[in-house]
């Protein structure tokens, strides 16, 4: 079946909800979001997905540091997916539309103060 090309980031999200499917077939209700988290990461690891677990932001207003975000996951520097557990497993896929900025054909970056965090590291 081809892709949607309407959806942003299709392969990968495509590979993620895959994924997120296997994960939630297996699991049973009532287990922690943290062990969900750490089986779907494993999942797109082997689906060939670059994961970041608990990546972390700083956010900033200039120069002056407001805190953190968490995200549960950071896929492809594309996608966040955020696991919740409510007795069942759900999973919530965010495409970085506006966010994204591409710097040239082989590098893309998180834009705005997302991209000025990254630059610090």
């Amino acid at each position: 079946m081809p892709l949607d090309p309407n959806i942003p980031h299709q392969d990968a999200t495509y590979k993620i909800i895959g994924a997120a499917m296997r994960v939630h077939n297996r699991m049973k209700p009532g287990l922690k979001e943290e062990h969900v988290q750490r089986d779907l990461t494993g999942e797109m690891r082997e689906d060939g997905l670059k994961v970041y677990e608990e990546y972390h932001i700083d956010i900033y207003d200039g120069d002056r540091w407001l805190g953190r975000l968490y995200l549960d996951h950071l896929v492809d520097d594309c996608v966040i997916v955020e696991v919740k557990s409510f007795g069942c497993v759900s999973f919530e896929l965010k495409a970085l539309r506006q966010p994204m900025v591409a710097r040239d054909e082989s590098e893309s970056r998180l834009g705005g103060a997302c991209e000025r965090e990254l630059a610090r590291r």
